[in-house]
């Protein structure tokens, strides 16, 4: 009997232990912990890699997917608190469905400096629960204070100055 009991002990423990970390991490999209996720849903496009650069604070990010009745969720990290916080784009929402064309373009303001985004794609069921899991896509956008015209004349003064020394 004590033998039983142990063994029910045991296996409810290795149960509960697999079990409890597989829904944490679907609940924890906001983490910096939380790695990216291959591609299940959605491409994105712009940027095209982990990390962009830009003068501008207007920023066209893109994206596609094959797949019908995919949400997606945009979000920046905060260094205050830590921890992604939802985004809005210019249209003032920071998620939304990826229509029947399968592709989108949203332009978000980004602040100038180190950006670091997060975008979360997911499938929902009938009744709106996430089926399927997250896909996790985590990249970095710069934005320099300096405009493209500043940097056009201080080169072109720079290369003035070099001229000026051989005349």
């Amino acid at each position: 009997m004590l033998r039983k009991l142990c063994t029910i002990i045991i296996l409810v423990f290795i149960t509960t232990a697999f079990t409890v970390p597989a829904f944490a991490a679907g609940n924890d999209i906001y983490s910096k912990a939380t790695g990216e996720t291959g591609n299940l849903y959605v491409t994105i496009t712009k940027p095209d890699s982990d990390q962009d650069f830009t003068f501008k604070k207007s920023y066209i990010l893109c994206g596609k997917t094959d797949l019908e009745g995919i949400h997606v969720k945009l979000l920046r990290y905060n260094k205050n608190s830590g921890a992604y916080e939802s985004f809005n784009n210019t249209d003032g929402v920071s998620s939304w469905t990826i229509g029947s064309s399968g592709i989108f373009m949203k332009e978000v303001q980004l602040e100038t400096g180190l950006n670091d985004m997060r975008v979360v794609a997911y499938k929902t069921d009938a009744e709106g629960n996430v089926s399927g899991g997250y896909q996790i896509t985590d990249f970095a956008i710069t934005v320099s204070n300096e405009s493209v015209k500043d940097k056009i004349i201080d080169s072109a003064l720079k290369a003035m100055d070099i001229f000026k020394g051989w005349f």
